[in-house]
């Protein structure tokens, strides 16, 4: 499963195609759950150093009918709103999470 990691912030994504997304099975991966805006889910494998803006291409990607702007939050218990898109997922605590579209 190829995933890709798209950057979680409240900024809107670059509307410009988004650039193929590659897990390099040499370095530590990660699954994440996406829950997107429309209701549905996506359950993608990313390497540990994946930013933010990874995750928002990756569901660019996946959904390129999607909304063009939107923020991503860390799910429960503490919601939390991902708004540097530089950040890797090891670095924002995301490693096995659930991250929300708003």
């Amino acid at each position: 499963l190829a995933g890709a990691a798209a950057a979680c912030s409240s900024a809107p994504p670059s509307r410009a195609a988004p650039a193929d997304f590659a897990v390099d099975e040499s370095q530590p991966t990660t699954r994440v759950q996406i829950r997107l805006a429309d209701g549905s889910r996506l359950v993608a494998r990313f390497n540990q150093s994946h930013t933010v803006a990874d995750v928002r291409n990756f569901i660019a990607l996946q959904r390129a009918d999607g909304p063009s702007s939107y923020s991503l939050v860390t799910g429960p218990p503490m919601p939390t709103a991902l708004e540097d898109d530089s950040v890797t997922l090891k670095e924002a605590g995301l490693l096995g999470a659930v991250i929300l579209q708003k």
